[in-house]
């Protein structure tokens, strides 16, 4: 399998949050499992940073690409095509953040780990 996490499910796994399902945690930690953590989730998380919606664990703010890396997940750049196709998903939702992922797990063949209901709702692959 091949996931794209949303970036409250990244969030909670480096919490180690029991928001996570059991079946996700395992399925993260299949090695077989292809594991994505997308730029626009560093964006969306030093963003949230700067105007004191989130705080973040010190390893986090230092060095988030080593975390990512450490985690043994590939970052997955954010391209052109992936900001058109975002720009015309047809469904309402606003988040842009939401929209540059979706249209990432749908460029790339990536099913999205989310809890969020937009993704389903507009016809993206979704596991939890």
């Amino acid at each position: 399998m091949k996931l794209l996490l949303d970036t409250h499910t990244a969030l909670w796994w480096w919490e180690g949050s029991s928001e996570l399902s059991e079946r996700l945690k395992d399925q993260i930690a299949d090695p077989s499992t292809s594991v994505f953590f997308s730029a626009i989730s560093g964006y969306e998380i030093f963003q949230k940073v700067r105007i004191g919606k989130l705080e973040l664990p010190e390893s986090l703010l230092l060095d988030l690409p080593g975390e990512v890396r450490r985690e043994g997940w590939e970052i997955l750049p954010l391209g052109l095509a992936e900001s058109i196709r975002a720009a015309r998903i047809a469904h309402a939702h606003r988040d842009p953040f939401d929209r540059m992922l979706a249209a990432q797990s749908e460029t790339h063949g990536l099913t999205i780990a989310t809890t969020d209901g937009f993704f389903s709702d507009a016809g993206f692959r979704t596991f939890w």
